[in-house]
């Protein structure tokens, strides 16, 4: 499999970006993956066989808001005509989120309706290969649900957490059964990434807002659930600053976690922000602290550790009039940031996403162009 061969052949608002890791790495012309000029918000996904898989928002007249689908077979040379998954023509989506099982199915969330926030629902479309299954309601009796986060296990359990009054519940589906909706914790609290170990444990990271001594603070969270016992564990506190919004998670090779968030520095406007990051040595244990990259006003993060247990960041935000795309990296106990794309057009388009293999990351993420046009872009390391 030749990685560096790889063509701009992709359009509209989802970038793969292909690099083995080191420092100073330089990357190729981005590839368009959608082509549909209003793509945005791009999750991916890689199954046993190969196969790129990205899921997207793609945003039509009126506000009617799709998600749609395309695949790779060549690493990510060409791709698929995208597919409408949601097969939606009057509702405004948004939340994309796709895994995959063992058994090579294809599993889609999103939220329904988000234009009418009191009437939000989470919908799951499956493909079982030759046909996508009939819309499934995951919240169904519980609108205002939101903010979908989906998870699979390495026994094909599928989670499928989201956001409703105060705080976060979820559901399972295992085999054909969906399980009751669980709340896993009395106090209001959120959900913002979660990840499984092969032990088939869930690892998360969230926050909640409590009131300090002048302003609302935002406390970033580290729980678990430890599957052999049926337990969340209780919640770690990871900051002690008044102001912090945006988590990402991921494990080490020993699932150890590892959390990356975006800072306010300042309570003053405009303000200073920055993405910062830490680790657990031990159980409730934590590293310091450790400052990656400052950042805009609008920001989105990525954390990944590699099979090599490297860790990457990859970060997208806002400079005036100016977007970035970033990649951060770790070198003798020093942060480094390299740009990997970037545009004159200040729109962001959220969170970029990952998966990995063969050693090779492959990183899906919007960009616009100056003329607003969206699209998705795929790179490679020179």
């Amino acid at each position: 499999m030749n990685h560096k061969i790889m063509k701009a052949h992709i359009t509209i608002f989802l970038s793969l970006v292909f690099f083995s890791i080191c420092s100073g790495q330089s990357w190729t012309p981005p590839v368009n993956v959608s082509n549909m000029e209003s793509s945005s918000f791009p999750d991916i996904a890689i199954d046993g066989n190969g196969i790129i898989h990205i899921v997207w928002i793609a945003i039509f007249e009126n506000n009617v808001r799709k998600v749609m689908y395309s695949y790779s077979n060549d690493d990510g040379e060409t791709w698929s005509i995208p597919f409408d998954v949601s097969q939606n023509s009057e509702k405004a989506l948004w939340s994309a989120n796709i895994v995959i099982g063992s058994d090579g199915k294809l599993y889609v969330s999103y939220d329904y309706d988000i234009g009418n926030y009191y009437e939000t629902l989470v919908h799951m479309k499956i493909f079982d290969g030759m046909d996508w299954s009939p819309t499934i309601v995951v919240s169904e009796g519980m609108p205002h649900s939101h903010s979908n986060i989906l998870v699979k296990d390495f026994e094909d359990r599928v989670y499928v957490f989201w956001f409703y009054g105060y705080s976060f519940c979820y559901r399972y589906l295992e085999g054909h059964e969906w399980s009751d909706v669980i709340f896993p914790y009395e106090e209001q609290h959120t959900i913002e990434s979660a990840v499984s170990d092969s032990d088939n444990n869930i690892h998360c990271a969230g926050h909640y807002t409590y009131w300090g001594k002048t302003v609302p603070g935002v406390r970033i969270t580290y729980f678990k659930y430890n599957k052999s016992s049926d337990v969340w564990s209780d919640m770690s506190i990871i900051n002690e600053d008044d102001v912090n919004i945006g988590v990402d998670i991921d494990l080490d090779n020993n699932f150890l976690p590892h959390i990356l968030w975006n800072k306010d520095f300042t309570h003053s406007s405009p303000g200073i922000r920055g993405h910062v990051y830490c680790h657990q040595i031990a159980e409730n244990i934590w590293s310091e602290e450790e400052f990656v990259e400052f950042c805009g006003p609008n920001a989105f993060q990525k954390i990944h550790l590699n099979e090599q247990g490297h860790v990457n960041v990859f970060l997208t935000k806002e400079f005036g009039e100016g977007y970035e795309f970033d990649h951060c990296y770790k070198s003798d106990d020093t942060w480094s940031c390299t740009r990997i794309d970037s545009s004159d057009n200040s729109m962001i388009l959220g969170r970029p996403n990952v998966d990995e293999m063969e050693g090779i990351l492959y990183i899906a993420y919007g960009k616009c162009s100056d003329r607003g046009h969206c699209n998705t872009c795929l790179q490679s390391p020179i």
